[in-house]
């Protein structure tokens, strides 16, 4: 008699063990009340006769063994997009034999730790068994790896005091720490002949060779493989030889912060999957893709990286943050067979000072490299034909980069906050060139553009279109600055922002759009004189308004003392007063309805504002940064819209006088 464990169902499905003759509950049942799995012998428990014959004749007997869709119901597991998937546990634990499914390419740490199954059958396809995986499963008995794996982790069978035999394949690049430690039925194993072996790997073991030198690495020149074919898996070495690469650290004293290793100059042709690659995929979390190659969705926790990092030829797409805030990259070598890569894939990687992209990629995607404050130069690829928002984005260290000619589009603020470029030249075939390209670049002084280009041009170190009639960035380092152009009819977004050489600012008639932060960050610019036939734009006391005076656009970030708005304004827009430190105080007209968002950010010298009752909404943040502010008289008699939000990114609290 057996009882279900879940139910407590009573199963009458005797046998007789074959060394006693004793009757027997079947090895194997399921529950006919709720279908679990019973629990089973594997020993009888009269006389120790090892049942497995008797196990494996009644699993044939009941139709052979579970599919994998069965198998996977026992497993706890995380599916990935290519149809494989990451086995992490185990949900019965009871089991005694373990049939890993197909399709399985890692193992996460723990996930069989303490289990108490005899054998494990292992699935091709296989990558990876990460730490612990089965430590402690202390009646194991044999594990026989598939061709293909190419890393057994730190502790993987640590304790594992019945394992007698392993056999290891050819494509085996890493014994982990410890992985085999303890397990003191093991006799010396087959090693491969290229494999390195961390440090007590097989101590106390039979295998007396490595326990004597337990930090022992076996690598010799590899046998020449045959020739690829289309079955050929991608994690085997292919018919060529590698480039040289430098040697690396022994595993076993990870270095924090390692010095930069010297890295190729070119990308390696060959495809050739060497073991300095296989040590650092060790480090990766991967994903099997169709064709055989990998992708990089990230990189295991705690796991250190090599200062220089050499992606291999096998992988072809690097996922979305793959390398985010990793600060143990120094320098990045990407070879031809990534094809993509991912938004944010290497941003904040705080000490990345050199990046060659050897890839095929024709696209960099958004923030890349976002704030990798150390780059100092980088090589693009050869086909690129699409740089996204932000690449580059507070890329301060950067001093050079040179655009493919393929290059067409540069997207937003690109190489925004590059505060050491100082000069770059636009291709023939770039075609668009997105808002703030050239954001905070203080140090800018020529933006050159090929003389072929049909869509942009270059005058005195300034970028314009073709036609000359839109400025899109004056560089604000140049010193050839010699007032706007009276052909201009648009000044873009930015155009100015940072000139710190620019005092006055005469707008021509043609002129008839000015972008967001135009002259922003102009700190020494005292005077914005419009000519009167200008029919879009006006000015009053050296301030920017609309042609109508109705909205008041800009005021001179030098401008001093105090500033009465004249009436008949209905708007301050947005950014208006931004950084106006020397402004000590601002009269409101009684016909003003709205103050944009952060209209007077930064007027930290302003102590006291009166609101007129006209005002019925004010922007998110308008007062950002206005820490001088002692008194708001606000004569309206409830909160205009808005007024909650306004008071974010203020560090003092105003007094606030209602009704006066």
């Amino acid at each position: 008699m057996d009882v279900c464990y879940k139910c407590q169902k009573k199963i009458d499905q005797p046998y007789n063990c074959s060394g006693c003759g004793k009757v027997l509950p079947l090895w194997q049942h399921t529950c006919p009340d709720c279908g679990r799995i019973a629990p089973w012998h594997r020993l009888c428990p009269y006389c120790g006769n090892d049942l497995t014959t008797q196990e494996e004749r009644m699993t044939a007997g009941r139709g052979g063994s579970k599919n994998i869709s069965e198998l996977f119901r026992s497993f706890e597991y995380v599916r990935h997009d290519d149809g494989t998937f990451t086995v992490t546990g185990l949900k019965d634990r009871l089991a005694m034999r373990l049939n890993v499914p197909a399709g399985t390419v890692s193992i996460t740490a723990e996930a069989f730790k303490g289990c108490g199954f005899l054998d494990v059958s292992l699935p091709e396809g296989l990558l990876i068994i990460e730490p612990s995986a089965f430590e402690n499963c202390y009646r194991l008995r044999s594990v026989s790896f598939p061709e293909g794996i190419y890393a057994i982790e730190e502790n993987a069978f640590k304790g594992c005091k019945g394992l007698r035999s392993v056999t290891f394949p050819s494509s085996l690049a890493i014994i982990g720490d410890g992985a085999f430690m303890n397990c003191s039925s093991l006799s010396s194993p087959s090693l491969p002949d290229e494999v390195e072996i961390g440090i007590d790997a097989f101590k106390g073991t039979k295998n007396t060779e490595a326990a004597a030198n337990p930090t022992i690495s076996r690598v010799t020149d590899p046998p020449k493989p045959a020739p690829a074919s289309p079955e050929t898996r991608a994690d085997k070495p292919s018919a060529a030889t590698p480039s040289p690469s430098p040697a690396p650290a022994p595993k076993h004293t990870p270095d924090p912060t390692p010095p930069p290793s010297p890295v190729r100059s070119t990308p390696p042709k060959t495809g050739r999957i060497t073991t300095d690659d296989r040590r650092l995929l060790d480090l990766l979390i991967l994903e099997k893709l169709d064709d055989g190659t990998y992708k990089i969705n990230g990189v295991k926790t705690s796991k250190r990286l090599p200062g220089a990092v050499n992606i291999p030829e096998n992988v072809s797409v690097i996922g979305e943050q793959a390398f985010y805030e990793r600060d143990d990259i120094t320098e990045l070598t990407l070879p031809s067979s990534v094809k993509e890569i991912s938004d944010s894939a290497f941003g904040f990687c705080s000490n990345l000072k050199t990046a060659r992209l050897h890839c095929s990629a024709t696209a960099l995607p958004d923030h890349l490299f976002f704030c990798c404050d150390k780059l100092e130069a980088v090589s693009l690829p050869e086909a690129l034909t699409d740089i996204k928002q932000k690449v580059f984005y507070n890329c301060s260290a950067l001093t050079t980069v040179n655009l493919p000619d393929t290059l067409k589009t540069i997207g937003e603020a690109a190489f925004g906050g590059c505060d050491k470029l100082r000069e770059i030249l636009i291709p023939a075939n770039v075609t668009k060139i997105g808002k703030n390209v050239f954001a905070s670049c203080a140090s800018l002084e020529k933006i050159g553009v090929t003389a072929t280009n049909t869509r942009y041009c270059s005058e005195n170190g300034a970028l314009y279109t073709k036609d000359k009639k839109t400025l899109l960035r004056f560089p604000p380092a140049s010193r050839k600055y010699a007032g706007l152009k009276e052909t201009v009819t648009s000044i873009d977004d930015g155009a100015f922002q940072g000139c710190t050489f620019l005092h006055h600012m005469v707008i021509f008639p043609a002129v008839s759009y000015i972008g967001d932060g135009a002259f922003s960050e102009c700190q020494n610019l005292t005077e914005i004189v419009v000519m009167p036939a200008n029919r879009h734009f006006s000015s009053y006391d050296s301030v920017l308004f609309t042609r109508d005076k109705k909205t008041l656009l800009r005021c001179p970030q030098a401008k001093n003392g105090k500033f009465t708005i004249p009436n008949g304004v209905e708007t301050i827009a947005k950014l208006a007063f931004e950084d106006c430190k020397n402004i000590t105080g601002i009269d409101l007209p009684s016909t003003l309805t709205t103050i944009d968002y952060l209209a007077f950010s930064g007027c930290s010298s302003m102590k006291t504002i009166s609101i007129p009752r006209s005002v019925t909404a004010i922007g998110f943040w308008a007062f950002n940064a206005c820490d001088g502010l002692e008194h708001i008289y606000c004569r309206a008699r409830s909160k205009p819209t808005g007024w909650d939000d306004q008071w974010l990114g203020i560090s003092v609290s105003p007094q606030i006088h209602w009704g006066k």
